[in-house]
C-alpha cells in the first residue's frame, strides 16, 4: 500500500507494488517506467467498477493492464501516453501481450469514447507491437490512439499488432506506424 508517490524512473522487477484506492493518490514518473510480465505486480485499479472494469486512470495503468492479459478494463477519461517516449531505454510502452499463442490479451478493453494521445514504441525488431501486441479473442471498443508513433517488425499497428478472433468495434488510429 502507498501514498503519493513520484519517483525519477521506476523498475519493477520483483515483488508487489499496490495501491488499493489510487483515487486518493497520485503516482508520478517523469522517466523510464517499467513492469514486469512476470515475478511481479503492479496494481493500481483499486476495486472492480459495478459493471466488472477496472478502471484505467493514465498511462501507467494503462501499461499495468499487461500484468493481467484476461481482465476487463474501461478508460474513464483521455490519457496522456506522452511520457512513453522516455520508457524502457527508448523503446517505450512495452506492449498488452506480446506472444499469440501464450500471453495474448484476452479480456475486454472499453476506451468508452476517450483517447490515447502520443503513444510512443519503438521495438524494430519485435513482433506483434501495439497497444495491445497480441490479441485473441478479446472485445476492444470505443477507443482512440491519437498520434505518437509505433514502429515494428511484422504484426505492428496502434492498436493492435497481431490479432485473432477479437471484436474491435468503434475505434482508430491516427500517427506513425512502421514495421
Amino acid at each position: 500500500q502507498v501514498d503519493d508517490f513520484s519517483a525519477a524512473n521506476f523498475d519493477l522487477q520483483g515483488g508487489t507494488f499496490t495501491d488499493a484506492t489510487p483515487t486518493a493518490h497520485t503516482f508520478t514518473v517523469p522517466g523510464s517506467f517499467s513492469v514486469p510480465d512476470s515475478g511481479g505486480s503492479f496494481n493500481r485499479y483499486g476495486a472492480k467498477d459495478g459493471e466488472g472494469y477496472y478502471l484505467v486512470r493514465d498511462v501507467y495503468d494503462l501499461q499495468a493492464m499487461k500484468g493481467a492479459l484476461d481482465a476487463d478494463y474501461k478508460l474513464v477519461n483521455d490519457i496522456d501516453a506522452s511520457a512513453t517516449a522516455n520508457w524502457n531505454s527508448g523503446a517505450g510502452f512495452d506492449p498488452v501481450g506480446y506472444d499469440d499463442e501464450t500471453h495474448f490479451y484476452s479480456g475486454t478493453f472499453d476506451g468508452d469514447s476517450n483517447t490515447i494521445n502520443g503513444f510512443y514504441i519503438n521495438r524494430p525488431t519485435t513482433s506483434g507491437v501495439g497497444l495491445f501486441g497480441s490479441a485473441k479473442g478479446a472485445t476492444i471498443k470505443d477507443v482512440g490512439i491519437v498520434g505518437g508513433s509505433v514502429t515494428g517488425d511484422w504484426c505492428v499497428g496502434s492498436l493492435v499488432g497481431w490479432n485473432s478472433f477479437s471484436s474491435i468495434a468503434n475505434s482508430y488510429a491516427t500517427g506513425d506506424v512502421w514495421g
